[in-house]
């Protein structure tokens, strides 16, 4: 992959506006291309429906509010949904003006080079790894990118680095593709042990004024047989050359869904839940903690190291199609259908979920997630529980799990659902919110899924799927839904008649297992 050529508008504006960490990938990212205006422009790329921005826009802060009007007219004049990835608080409120909701996405971490020691005791584990890369012999040398040597180099290491990875492809936007040429004002430190380069990291500059004000560490890679801390001593002595040379910054860039608030109202609240269950339990996707925990022992509280919160862009109440668009489109998860990426995406969550979960003995341990793991796959409880040689009553209540943790991401399945069925429109919208609701509120009911609202006279027939413990009795599911019928007849007189099907926890899983739309293109959704 060749360096990508900026044209002189977009130079002129990323060495004047360039200053927030991610610019530089923004502006010669490969796949991104420029929405530009005379104040400026905007990195994007255009994905099927989706147009998706990456940082902030390239123009000064009294022209924000200006650039992000007449982009949001040209993406809607192209009938396009706009997404923004990695934005700052005031990027995040230009766009909350226009409709739209900001959630925190994660933060970055920056250091004031200006003021910056590793002395005292919060930064004693940055301390003791850089003391352990210097007693096993690590020196750091700068090497030029314009050499083919060089190049060669760092692509065998990179090369290496992610065949040892879970996701062997390099990922996208976040983090973008490593260009094996020489990019300009980039700079590469490497760290040597016995004459042998064993890691390196490649700096990208951060500009303003016309100036280098910083630098974010963006490829950061590594030989098995590197020692440990390597990365840090690149950090000291790169940093310490680069304050020397005027600049004020070095940022280690954003770690994903990390310290996520989301307490100014402007955020999506369906969008937090899946931030979150992503975090805690999708490392099956993304290392999360991992590569946040290495950033966080550089944090002094403030004094010199600040975590930045970073946001994240979308429309409307119920993005999730979006959400997983964008996911798919780094490349956390695999480019499928929808309702395989719901499914694949689920199926990480939970394996995450049980591999954290407290267990006594790893065989029991390893019994769980086999469960888990065939209770997304649709099958059928009494099944699971005779390969696994476990009780029904287990697997009833690991599916009772796994429900319940996805029951904040069932309003857009079944909305989906529902669009499929042909019957939605603004009046059942409406009432479907309500049935969700009180359906909802029944503790026995883990799950609801399939509600179609079919018109007659002047209100509408209700049929719904809800899923309880594959143990319960069919007295009481009886008793159930005589309950939930009463509660809708008050309090939604539209519905004249509702027909109430139960089905075992796992269920819904198994009606994607067998929906002939997975094999639809992602348009047939949009």
């Amino acid at each position: 992959m060749k360096t990508k050529q900026i044209n002189d508008h977009q130079l002129q504006f990323l060495k004047r506006c360039g200053s927030f960490p991610i610019a530089y990938s923004a502006a010669y990212g490969n796949l991104m291309t420029a929405f530009e205006v005379p104040e400026g422009f905007i990195a994007d790329v255009e994905i099927g429906n989706e147009r998706i921005v990456l940082g902030d826009p390239f123009c000064s802060p009294e022209d924000l509010p200006v650039v992000v009007e007449k982009f949001l007219t040209e993406t809607k004049k192209n009938k396009l949904s706009p997404i923004v990835l990695q934005c700052s608080h005031d990027t995040a409120l230009a766009f909350v003006k226009h409709g739209f909701n900001a959630n925190h996405m994660g933060v970055e971490t920056n250091i004031d080079l200006s003021k910056f020691k590793t002395e005292g005791r919060k930064l004693s584990r940055v301390r003791h790894w850089i003391t352990a890369a210097q007693k096993a012999g690590t020196s750091v040398v700068e090497l030029s990118t314009q050499s083919q040597e060089t190049i060669d180099l760092i692509g065998s290491i990179s090369e290496t680095w992610l065949n040892g990875k879970a996701n062997t492809q390099e990922l996208n936007l976040l983090t973008r593709p490593l260009v094996l040429d020489y990019e300009p004002d980039t700079r590469l430190f490497c760290a040597c042990t016995e004459g042998q380069v064993v890691a390196f990291v490649l700096f990208e500059p951060m500009y303003k004024d016309g100036k280098i004000i910083g630098y974010m560490a963006d490829f950061v890679r590594r030989l098995d047989n590197a020692p440990k801390g390597c990365f840090d001593l690149i950090y000291q002595e790169a940093g310490q050359i680069f304050k020397a040379q005027g600049a004020t910054t070095l940022s280690f860039g954003l770690s994903p869904l990390a310290d996520m608030e989301n307490n100014e109202n402007i955020h999506n609240p369906l969008i937090t839940t899946i931030f979150n269950m992503n975090y805690n339990y999708g490392n099956d996707m993304y290392a999360y903690q991992g590569l946040d925990a290495h950033k966080k022992a550089y944090y002094d509280g403030g004094e010199t190291v600040t975590r930045v919160p970073k946001y994240l862009v979308i429309g409307g109440s119920f993005p999730i199609n979006q959400v997983l668009y964008v996911f798919r489109f780094i490349g956390v998860i695999p480019d499928q259908s929808y309702f395989a990426s719901i499914k694949h995406f689920a199926s990480c969550i939970i394996k995450g979920y049980f591999s954290q979960h407290k267990v006594s003995k790893t065989a029991e341990k390893e019994k769980i997630t086999e469960i888990a793991n065939e209770v997304v796959k649709g099958v059928p409880s009494n099944k699971i529980a005779g390969d696994t040689k476990s009780s029904v009553s287990l697997v009833g209540k690991i599916a009772s799990a796994i429900t319940d943790g996805f029951r904040a991401m069932a309003p857009q399945i079944e909305q989906q659902t529902l669009f499929f069925a042909g019957h939605f429109n603004e009046d059942t919208e409406k009432i479907y919110v309500k049935v969700s609701n009180i359906a909802d509120g029944e503790k026995e009911i883990h799950f609801v899924h399939n509600i179609v609202f079919v018109p007659y006279k002047s209100g509408y027939n209700l049929i719904m799927t809800v899923e309880v413990d594959p143990d319960m009795t069919v007295a009481k599911t009886y008793q159930i839904a005589e309950k939930l019928k009463e509660k809708i007849s008050k309090r939604i007189p539209e519905i004249l008649y509702a027909r109430i099907e139960f089905k075992p926890d796992g269920s819904f899983f198994s009606m994607l297992e067998s929906q002939t739309i997975d094999n639809t293109a992602d348009e047939d959704i949009t």
